[in-house]
């Protein structure tokens, strides 16, 4: 039977009771408690084995499961959405596709066509026309332009439909890398990578990156999925996410499922040893937004399998399994602790509430530090 927390093993929970036992640590917060519950067990057991062993990494290990807001930041980049409420181009960086030639779907699960109050336009404009006032705001940077090409593969891919409900209006061609994330300074991508490197192995990183730090960068087909307005809103929020289950060696089917996540607020600290909740048999989103089959009319529930196809695999490859899993893992944590739907205020009120912290919930003292324990050698 599929399962949204395959992560949520029996020697998970041990490794993760001796890791309390010997940091001390017994409250964290909520974004912390989803990586270490979700991230590779491997890179768990070397936590415990440096927490355990009383040199100074042992520390370092207890001061990582303190790392922060500045943790819940980096997944709001993951989302690509801003931090600020007066913000609200939160899609910039996707723009909508033109309706492909009607065609026979591949089998999938979808979403009612109920009409948008910010439908695009059916038409693409010329170079010469003004954007519609209706459409997404688009990237005017020229440097940040995307690559219509790779936008046109994923769109003939995909029939032009909504992967999930087969909607066929209005989609857009949307990034599981965001766009924005591979328009990041050096320093501001390594801090996320480096994240990421604390709580997997350098081989899985080394497998993203290789996915997604080509010439092409995040504009490729391996990155574009075709998603109707609204299912991209909800991913976005970390609403729903995508499992990656099977591709085919031939690459010309990718087996996904689609998973309903639950809500919750950043605010607070929860036990690191109570494993968080990640129900199964979701119907709705948190505030019961539903999807639709639009050729079945059947409804879209947590565990549903969406099978990708594509007639040549060199031409108009399916997304990357990779880039997908990397997906799975963090949009997820993202959901757990809330990270779609915090403010830069929300976030300056948790630094204050991390200075009240009482010494008996961490006695290990020092300054918070980064997520990444500098003492700890790579997990290869």
């Amino acid at each position: 039977m599929a399962s949204i927390e395959a992560e949520f093993t029996e020697e998970r929970a041990m490794l993760i009771q001796r890791l309390m036992k010997s940091t001390n640590v017994h409250l964290v917060d909520k974004a912390n408690h989803a990586f270490i519950w979700l991230c590779d067990v491997e890179v768990l057991r070397g936590m415990v084995r440096h927490a355990e062993s009383g040199t100074p990494s042992a520390s370092q290990v207890a001061l990582s499961l303190r790392a922060g807001p500045h943790v819940v930041k980096q997944l709001k980049s993951w989302l690509a959405r801003r931090t600020s409420k007066s913000d609200t181009d939160e899609a910039a960086d996707v723009e909508p596709a033109t309706p492909a030639t009607p065609s026979t779907p591949t089998p999938a699960t979808g979403e009612s066509p109920q009409p948008s109050p910010t439908t695009p336009s059916k038409r693409k404009a010329s170079k010469s026309e003004s954007p519609s006032p209706t459409k997404i705001p688009r990237v005017t940077n020229p440097g940040l332009q995307r690559s219509k090409t790779a936008e046109d593969i994923a769109k003939a891919r995909d029939n032009g439909r909504c992967v999930v409900t087969q909607m066929g209006e209005p989609v857009q061609i949307c990034h599981i890398y965001p766009h924005s994330m591979g328009e990041k300074t050096g320093g501001e991508r390594d801090e996320f990578w480096m994240l990421l490197q604390a709580f997997w192995p350098v081989n899985k990183i080394e497998q993203w990156k290789n996915d997604i730090f080509g010439p092409k960068g995040t504009e490729m087909p391996q990155n574009l999925l075709c998603l109707s307005n609204i299912v991209h809103d909800l991913w976005g929020k970390a609403r729903l996410a995508f499992e990656p289950v099977e591709m085919a060696a031939d690459g010309t089917s990718l087996t996904i499922r689609f998973w309903w996540l639950p809500g919750t607020k950043l605010h607070g600290r929860v036990a690191l040893c109570v494993p968080p909740s990640l129900p199964a048999s979701l119907k709705a989103s948190p505030l019961n937004a539903k999807l639709w089959n639009c050729e079945t009319d059947a409804p879209i529930y947590s565990g549903e399998t969406i099978i990708l196809t594509t007639t040549d695999p060199v031409a108009m490859p399916l997304p990357s399994f990779e880039l997908l899993h990397m997906q799975w893992m963090l949009t997820r944590v993202a959901a757990l602790c809330g990270a779609a739907d915090v403010t830069d205020e929300d976030l300056e009120d948790e630094d204050l509430g991390d200075e009240d912290l009482e010494d008996e919930d961490f006695q290990s003292g020092g300054e918070m530090a980064s997520p990444i324990p500098e003492a700890l050698p790579p997990q290869a």
